[in-house]
């Protein structure tokens, strides 16, 4: 008897305004499923956000029970995995990627809430039958810190927090997983050359140059994308001691296998 073949699931994981609807868009293009329930863009992402909403309202819901949010900074308490009213929410997401997904065999699925929802969602996938694989999205703390304070408003000690809160947790809860990391700038400036350099991690079919989908991806990623701060070299943006290290961890080449930054990270 033949085994069926397991299906593949892409998540991409990342901090809020770091580039994961762009990259999400991308591998969509190149041909993961998204499914047809999308929240609308809106004015701060009027490329859309290429986020399921159903996906996205039931891991919301899932931290408030937990006693955060995605913009808090409450620790999710101990054993969280099994609480009855996450069971509850559990079952919810299985049946939405069920129904949504139930004829795809390869999907890509967005949250920047699944940085700190890594472990139910692993468990929920590979009972699918899925194997779950990971992109972690990563941009500079400056940009994401300026992008929070126009947005919302955050003070930067409140988003500098964020940042590292979600980048450490998405870092540390793949350790075991095929995973592979992306820093949003270099994407804008090559979209194709960084996704290439990933494949070897996540097996990505990009779209040949000169295809209807590459043409299209060209159209989608443009260097305007980026709204990075432009910075003065001899006034370095100032960063806790902390956020310097694992930036700059990240920052190395092959970082998630560079045993010293797992160090730095650690």
């Amino acid at each position: 008897m033949s085994l069926k073949p397991r299906r593949r699931a892409l998540l991409v994981t990342g901090m809020h305004r770091s580039g994961t609807s762009c990259v999400t868009r991308i591998a969509n293009l190149s041909g993961l499923a998204i499914g047809s329930d999308l929240l609308p863009a809106q004015d701060d992402n009027p490329l859309g956000f290429w986020e399921h909403a159903g996906l996205s309202a039931i891991n919301n819901d899932i931290l408030v029970a937990c006693g955060t949010s995605w913009d808090g900074l409450a620790p999710l308490p101990d054993g969280w995995t099994d609480r009855p009213d996450v069971a509850e929410y559990k079952q919810a997401l299985r049946e939405v990627i069920e129904r949504d997904f139930a004829e795809e065999s390869e999907l890509v699925i967005k949250d920047p809430r699944l940085c700190l929802l890594v472990p139910i969602w692993r468990e929920i996938l590979m009972e699918l039958g899925y194997e779950p694989e990971f992109l972690i999205v990563v941009r500079d703390l400056p940009a994401v810190v300026a992008s929070l304070s126009r947005r919302n408003h955050f003070p930067p000690w409140h988003s500098e927090l964020l940042w590292l809160r979600y980048n450490l947790m998405a870092e540390y809860h793949t350790r075991e997983d095929r995973r592979a990391l992306v820093h949003y700038e270099d994407i804008v400036r090559d979209w194709r050359s960084t996704f290439g350099k990933v494949v070897g991690s996540i097996p990505l079919s990009l779209p040949d140059p000169g295809s209807e989908a590459s043409d299209a991806i060209d159209e989608f990623v443009t260097p305007d994308l980026d709204h990075s701060p432009v910075t003065d070299p001899d006034r370095p943006v100032e960063m806790s001691p902390w956020s310097r290290i694992v930036s700059d961890a990240f920052a190395r080449e092959g970082a998630l296998d560079d045993a010293s930054a797992r160090d730095a990270l650690d």
